[in-house]
């Protein structure tokens, strides 16, 4: 089963790359141009435009952002790397409506506005719109995999907060397991909600030690975000 996945995971991204040169082709430039206003906003965004507890959601969309924006420089646009980072994204704005409306103020409109129009831009010139989901789960999972060991091997951490953070890995290897086997699917998905909820009920141990210096509270920030997209993409009850 898992290699049939892994077979129309490539072919899926075949299908990506062929629609990014016929159907939907588009200039370079243009899709860079909207990459760095995007970029720009979401920069502003992060460092003026919302409360500190909303930051880490933000930092996940500049990172997408950015690494789109790499890719697009270093591959061109009808490489896989270059496609996915659209792909994905994509689907990261479309699961953050919600969270965009929700700290959506006077001062910040301007960008959020700005934002969504040039992300409907990009998935009307590539035909985005048309793929279906299918590892989206699987990449975000293991970007907090990646958090979760860094934070572990810190020295500063105490020994109660590590173990807090090590009884999270079983419950994360399961769901990267479930989304590397089926792919964007209800079993994934309900992987992903449990270990949304176990994450979540670590925050208040988080909050202790994790806020106090700055390389910390970054990772922490990175972590929450994710975190909380992944809720969202998985539909687990706020």
């Amino acid at each position: 089963m898992r290699w049939g996945f892994c077979n129309f995971f490539f072919a899926l991204l075949t299908l990506i790359s062929m629609k990014f040169t016929t159907a939907h082709a588009t200039d370079q430039k243009e899709l860079m141009d909207l990459l760095n206003v995007m970029t720009t906003d979401l920069e502003d965004l992060h460092d003026f435009g919302v409360h500190e507890n909303d930051r880490g959601r933000i930092k996940i969309l500049l990172d997408a952002a950015s690494m789109t924006r790499e890719n697009l420089s270093k591959f061109g646009p009808i490489h896989s790397k270059t496609s996915f980072s659209f792909y994905n994204l994509s689907v990261m704005f479309r699961y953050s409506e919600g969270f965009f409306e929700f700290i959506r103020t006077a001062g910040n409109q301007e960008s959020i506005v700005e934002l969504f129009e040039d992300i409907s831009k990009i998935r009307t010139a590539l035909g985005l719109d048309e793929t279906p989901y299918l590892s989206i789960l699987e990449v975000n999972l293991k970007n907090i995999e990646r958090l979760i060991l860094a934070l572990v091997k810190m020295d500063r951490l105490s020994n109660s907060l590590r173990g807090v953070l090590r009884g999270l890995l079983a419950p994360l290897g399961d769901a990267i397991s479930k989304a590397q086997s089926n792919g964007d699917r209800p079993v994934a998905f309900k992987a992903a909600e449990e270990l949304f909820y176990a994450i979540r009920a670590a925050y208040p141990d988080m909050d202790k030690e994790l806020l106090a210096s700055s390389d910390t509270l970054y990772m922490y920030q990175e972590l929450q975000g994710l975190n909380e997209f992944i809720g969202e993409y998985a539909q687990a009850a706020p």
